[in-house]
């Protein structure tokens, strides 16, 4: 009866432990709302072009597939936001606001500048386009890995829409990545004195 009161506590202590360590959603990279950054579009039927606005690149057309901005800014080091060496990027969003008649797919890849001011391909990405109006993360599915070297020279991203025929009023607020916190110091130690505890059980049992 004892050892069970005992178990019962550890499992209570875990579980508060990792609901304490929730992933944190942070902007990373510079603020899409600068006019001094370079926005261009390439728009095989339409005219409307993404714009720059106090609130981020807002695009508001009918898309046609193949549809493709980018967009360039002051290099950033996004070093931090690896998650290894041989995953790459993989936890990269969009605060994302807006609408779409459907889920419109997209891809992005995300570019740096290396040695040679060459512009290198860091990882490839995909995603779809929020059909809430409410501002929301949205979290890219990591594809190909290229030149990770270049992770600390971040100058921009080339963003295709991958379907046609649909309606889009959105806005990319923000690059952000999700973070899964590393566990503080007050957490390392109630899982090691839970760890003891738990011994003590079983031998006593």
């Amino acid at each position: 009866m004892k050892t069970t009161k005992i178990k019962s506590s550890l499992i209570a202590l875990v579980i508060a432990l990792v609901a304490n360590s929730n992933a944190a959603i942070v902007n990373i990279g510079p603020s899409f709302s600068s006019s001094a950054n370079a926005l261009n579009f390439e728009s095989s039927v339409s005219t409307i072009t993404p714009t720059l606005g106090s609130s981020g690149i807002l695009v508001n057309k009918t898309l046609a597939v193949g549809d493709t901005f980018t967009y360039t800014f002051a290099s950033s080091d996004f070093t931090n936001y690896l998650t290894s060496s041989l995953l790459g990027f993989t936890k990269l969003g969009f605060a994302m606001t807006g609408t779409s008649a459907a889920p419109a797919a997209f891809s992005l890849d995300l570019y740096g500048l290396n040695a040679a001011s060459e512009v290198a391909v860091i990882q490839s990405f995909s995603g779809y386009v929020p059909t809430s109006s409410a501002s929301a993360f949205v979290g890219l599915t990591a594809g190909t890995v290229g030149d990770l070297s270049v992770i600390n020279n971040v100058v921009g991203f080339g963003f295709t829409f991958n379907v046609g025929d649909i309606a889009v009023n959105t806005t990319l607020n923000s690059l952000q990545a999700d973070l899964i916190p590393e566990p503080s110091s007050a957490s390392l130690l109630a899982l090691g004195m839970a760890g003891l505890v738990a011994l003590r059980a079983r031998r006593k049992s």
